[in-house]
């Protein structure tokens, strides 16, 4: 799972980089691949997370309905809550 969800990833992040439009950057196939794999990819997207915080945040927040990282500033505590927030639920060791 883990390299399927670095795969789609690194795709949307080589198609999209250029893209200011973020209608287009949000329907991206390999975006909504992503989403559809559901709280399968969760895990994997958490261990991705500092490789492109600011999307997988979002697709993490889209997935699983949750925003665990509110009123967290720095992007550097985001991966540790989403962690603490996924073992709390028993869907991370």
């Amino acid at each position: 799972m883990e390299e399927q969800v670095a795969a789609l990833l690194s795709r949307w992040e080589a198609d999209c980089a250029h893209l200011s439009n973020s209608t287009r950057r949000r329907q991206h196939p390999a975006l909504q691949q992503l989403v559809a794999l559901g709280m399968a990819g969760v895990p994997a997207l958490i261990k991705l997370h500092p490789h492109a915080p600011r999307t997988v945040e979002a697709l993490l927040r889209q997935i699983t309905g949750a925003s665990p990282t509110d009123g967290l500033v720095r992007i550097e505590g985001w991966q540790a809550t989403w962690i603490d927030w996924a073992r709390s639920r028993g869907w991370m060791a």
